[in-house]
């Protein structure tokens, strides 16, 4: 049971982390703020630079998450097993 609950963990921060929650919570400018929500920010304010190096880091994230993930399959030996 253990294990199940780290995965799911493990999984819940990958996909909640790197897709954001555009709109899940509402969007005050100035007060909350995502990582898409800023990226789209700073394309519609014409910064263009800005918006990619925030996408950059948001991408990164997403690899450096998806290398951790398999760590953790390797290292406990299961490889996308549900249970």
């Amino acid at each position: 049971m253990g294990i199940a609950l780290r995965r799911c963990a493990v999984h819940g921060a990958s996909v909640g982390r790197v897709r954001g929650r555009i709109g899940g919570i509402g969007h005050i400018r100035g007060r909350t703020n995502t990582l898409p929500l800023h990226v789209e920010i700073l394309y519609n304010d014409y910064n263009y630079s800005g918006a990619f190096a925030v996408a950059s880091l948001l991408s990164m994230f997403a690899v450096i998450t998806l290398v951790f993930k398999k760590l953790l399959e390797w290292k406990t030996g299961r490889k996308g097993q549900v249970s």
